[in-house]
């Protein structure tokens, strides 16, 4: 949870009656967690073989069976960066009761899911993946449409994750095209770190270009 420096301005704004303020309070931190968490998700599913291997060398076996879990955990960050958003604003609005309300059938989605993706033999392991990203959706969906009932308030969270997400995407396929054409070239970790740096650039380089009005609008209540 990215911009929790702006959490007690927006339970301020929101005791306030403020909701212009509180609106753009918001507005800040979701901007900032999806600028942040985007990337930083995509770039873990795309780069899923290379981590794993970096940090269970040797282990091959386990490596090999773990390459698509964790592409599909790092795809479920995208949900996971809004459900944490949702969380934290219904805790500092005084709506500590709706995390739960929501998490709960997220956990019946994630048991059902577990329970039908484990017993098929083509998707096995990643049953368990599959599942958490599924609660993940379902939790992030349901902290959307609470958000706006319960505030009165079109934040316009599609329109706002847009540019980041778009970005985070091309980060990481850039990230990963590196990872290919550098194999032969790197060891396994300054592959890695280069890879990074160049889906971070890329990823910069998008922002400013996408998000100009929105990364302005963060510096400017910041400063």
């Amino acid at each position: 949870m990215f911009g929790r420096s702006a959490l007690p301005q927006i339970a301020a704004t929101w005791s306030l009656g403020n909701k212009k303020e509180f609106k753009n309070k918001v507005s800040i931190v979701l901007i900032s967690n999806f600028a942040i968490g985007f990337p930083l998700y995509l770039g873990i599913s795309a780069l899923s073989g290379e981590i794993l291997n970096i940090l269970f060398s040797g282990r091959q076996q386990e490596v090999s069976i773990s390459i698509i879990p964790l592409f599909i955990l790092g795809l479920g960050g995208v949900f996971l960066t809004l459900t944490s958003t949702f969380i934290s604003v219904f805790q500092v609005i005084g709506r500590a009761d709706l995390p739960v309300k929501i998490m709960l059938p997220g956990c019946a989605v994630k048991l059902i899911v577990n329970v039908f993706s484990l017993s098929v033999p083509e998707i096995n392991i990643s049953g368990a993946a599959i599942s958490t990203v599924a609660m993940y959706a379902f939790t992030a969906l349901g902290g959307y449409f609470a958000l706006e009932t319960v505030t009165g308030i079109d934040f316009k969270v599609l329109k706002k994750m847009s540019p980041p997400l778009i970005s985070g995407i091309i980060c990481a396929y850039v990230a990963y095209i590196v990872n290919i054409l550098m194999k032969d070239a790197l060891s396994d970790i300054p592959r890695l770190a280069v890879s990074i740096v160049s889906g971070g650039i890329v990823y910069v380089l998008l922002m400013l270009v996408l998000c100009r009005k929105q990364l302005k609008l963060i510096l400017t209540k910041v400063n």
